[in-house]
């Protein structure tokens, strides 16, 4: 058997996940974080990168790109915090853009 016949293939995942926060004038009385799916409190966020770590499994979760999506409006101290959750967590690849229609 040739080493070619030993390799078998191995499916990769995408390191990319999208989380958008939303300025509170559309959904109440406090901005809100989005994964998609749903609604995110800020001492979640730590839980969620974890979540996403384990989906992409050991050999992609050193890996995981956070694209952080904001309203353009929001103020910087709330991407802020988000930012620092995510660094507490071991989520250091942020990639920034603003919010454009729905997540």
């Amino acid at each position: 058997m040739t080493l070619s016949h030993a390799v078998t293939a191995v499916e990769k995942k995408t390191p990319f996940r999208r989380i958008a926060y939303r300025d509170s004038k559309n959904l109440g009385s406090v901005p809100s974080v989005s994964d998609g799916e749903s609604l995110l409190e800020l001492y979640q966020i730590g839980q969620w990168v974890h979540q996403q770590k384990a989906a992409l499994g050991e050999m992609y979760g050193d890996q995981l790109i956070v694209l952080l999506k904001a309203d353009e409006n929001l103020e910087m101290g709330i991407i802020n915090d988000v930012q620092l959750e995510l660094r507490k967590n071991n989520a250091r690849k942020v990639l920034f853009r603003t919010l454009e229609g729905a997540l």
